[in-house]
């Protein structure tokens, strides 16, 4: 092969490092649409385009789980109410899913381990969507879960970790 054709497939060739800050950014500008929404309804084009940038970074680069991470974390401390939460549990169900269902393609020797996409980056994904549809409850059932032997006898305003900013202004009125 001659040397000039090397060269150039050399140049033509994609590493995955390349996209890694855009897809980073990616989460970052779906994470910021799911959290600016201030309206009470749920958005499918949020989830849609979060579960999005999601699947393209972890398929990508399994190391960028972390930014999956971060926009969790600020969809779960930011999300300004119940239906935000239902998005991003959404999103990141749909990112589990997708991981899954990825892994179940591979053959069973296949390695079982952070550095290789499948069963650890599917269940961080999915204890994600599982904390937010948490969040996304109504206090009341809410606080099923969160106290110890409680059996529906919870006080009708539930708990403060799972209302809204809005609905918590409106206590103080």
């Amino acid at each position: 092969m001659p040397i000039p054709l090397i060269f150039v497939g050399q140049l033509a060739r994609l590493d995955h490092h390349v996209v890694e800050g855009p897809l980073m950014l990616a989460i970052a500008a779906a994470t910021a649409a799911v959290v600016r929404d201030r309206e009470d309804r749920v958005r499918p084009g949020h989830a849609a385009l979060l579960a999005l940038a999601l699947c393209a970074a972890i398929f990508v680069q399994t190391a960028l789980i972390l930014g999956a991470a971060l926009a969790f974390g600020i969809v779960l401390l930011l999300g300004s109410c119940r239906a935000r939460f239902v998005e991003g549990a959404i999103a990141f169900a749909t990112a589990a899913v997708a991981v899954q269902a990825y892994r179940m393609t591979l053959p069973e020797d296949y390695p079982f381990s952070p550095w290789f996409l499948g069963a650890p980056h599917a269940l961080m994904l999915a204890a994600a969507a599982s904390s937010l549809g948490l969040a996304a409850l109504p206090p009341v059932v809410a606080s099923l879960f969160l106290r110890p032997g409680a059996r529906g006898g919870g006080s009708a305003r539930g708990s403060d970790a799972f209302r809204s900013r809005d609905s918590k202004r409106a206590d103080r009125r």
